[in-house]
Formats: C-alpha cells, structure tokens, sequence
C-alpha cells in the first residue's frame, strides 16, 4: 500500500520550547486520518511541518512520496483547477 503521509522521528524546537517531541506515523492510501489534540499541542505545527512550511528540528516527513515543493504545488494547482473545470458537469 502506498504511503501518503510518512513522519519519521520528529521533533520541532522553537528557541529552547520543544513543541512536537519525537513523533513518527504513516498514513496510507485509502486510510482515514485524524488529528485530534487540546489547544497548543502541536495540531497546526504538525501540520505545518507536513506541508513542509516548517522544517523539523531532527526528523524526516515526506508528504505524497513527493519531495520537491514545486511538484506538489503543480499537482494541487491541477487537482482545484480539474475541480473547477467539471464541477460545472457534475450539476
């Protein structure tokens, strides 16, 4: 089964605060996910940091297999643009 979300050992450190502290998990295709977490646990760091607009402090993710940005934005910017272009047929 293909990995979507892969998270391998991170950790993120703002100054000497550590924020996320050692987490590893894999999403696979098909799976569903959920964050779930109490207020400044980390839910939006984590997701950053998926995204890649974080880096982690030690830690590997990799998000669709997809390690260049560019690639990934190109195949967002197809997925909506598709979206837009057939929802029209879909009503």
């Amino acid at each position: 089964m293909k990995e979507v979300i892969s998270i391998s050992e991170i950790s993120y450190k703002v100054k000497e605060k550590t924020i996320i502290d050692h987490i590893s998990f894999t999403v696979n295709e098909g799976e569903s996910f959920a964050l779930l977490g109490e207020n400044g646990a980390g839910k939006s760091t984590l997701i950053d940091l998926i995204l890649n607009d974080l880096k982690p402090t030690i830690g590997t993710v990799s998000f669709l297999e997809i390690k260049n940005m560019i690639s990934l934005m190109w195949v967002l910017f197809m997925t909506i643009f598709l979206y837009f272009h057939f929802s029209k047929y879909m009503k």
